[in-house]
């Protein structure tokens, strides 16, 4: 497993204290204290990091430039979430923040903000990848031009403080398929996967294939916040309905259905539809 590396931007040395004193219980994290806001951007300029801890305090109004200048200045996309005292959670997403955890620090939640953290970057890193494009058709756009519109909504995120969601449909045991019954076959699953998913979703909602088992329907600047959940629900119910005429004979495909929120890169949601 990769170690993941932190940056800790942050005065507090009482919160300091403790996240050192958490470090073992963390698990495969090295974390980095840095006290300057300034000497940090230069930190991000030079090293790599999968995210960033900040406290924006004492000059709490400097958290919308430190994040302006951490997104300008760095070619990766690197996730922020703000710990705070005084700031609350829509102040920081509304600064262009990824996340947000009040103090004193606890932490299930820290490790729990790692792990959101951790799903961004990791889908971030398979969305670019480009070797492997699939064709925009019947209704589905290719992986690239989804990864666009995906940067879009991180931008969006950014700069507006507007939340995304995504669901991900994906038939969770294609190797196996493909090792019994051959790529042909479970190719053909995946055209099925694709047929039913394109016949349940929302007209509204975007859908790319971002694997060849796997198709993400984007909920964009949803009216309220019960819609992703409701959208979600009633897509999986639906799924599971459609699950055996999917399956090719005796080949049966292990469907799961995941939602993940923008920018937090929290799951929200997950369903095996089988």
């Amino acid at each position: 497993m990769a170690l993941i590396r932190i940056l800790v931007v942050d005065r507090d040395q009482e919160s300091v204290d403790y996240i050192k004193r958490m470090q073992e219980d963390i698990g495969l994290v090295d974390v980095v204290f840095e006290p300057s806001k300034a000497r940090a951007i230069e930190l991000m300029q030079t090293e790599k990091f999968n995210a960033v801890f900040f406290d924006p305090a004492p000059e709490t109004e400097d958290l919308r430039s430190f994040v302006i200048r951490a997104r300008r200045e760095n070619k990766n996309y690197v996730p922020i979430t703000v710990i705070s005292r005084h700031t609350q959670a829509h102040e920081a997403l509304a600064c262009g923040a990824n996340d947000y955890l009040p103090k004193p620090l606890d932490i299930d939640d820290f490790k729990a903000k790692i792990k959101n953290m951790k799903n961004l970057t990791e889908l971030i890193t398979r969305l670019k990848e480009d070797h492997n494009d699939y064709a925009s058709r019947d209704g589905v756009i290719s992986k690239t031009a989804f990864y666009q519109i995906f940067t879009s909504c991180l931008d969006r995120a950014d700069r507006y403080g507007e939340e995304t969601y995504m669901i991900f449909v994906r038939i969770d045991n294609i190797h196996d398929l493909q090792g019994m019954y051959g790529d042909e076959l479970a190719e053909q699953l995946c055209d099925k996967l694709k047929k039913y998913t394109v016949r349940i979703r929302r007209l509204s909602d975007v859908v790319g294939r971002t694997a060849i088992n796997e198709l993400c329907l984007m909920i964009v600047r949803p009216v309220n916040h019960n819609e992703p959940f409701m959208a979600v629900n009633r897509f999986a119910d639906s799924m599971a309905d459609y699950s055996d005429l999917i399956c090719i004979s005796d080949a049966k495909a292990h469907i799961s259905v995941h939602m993940m929120a923008l920018p937090t890169g929290k799951i929200m949601f997950s369903k095996e539809c089988y």
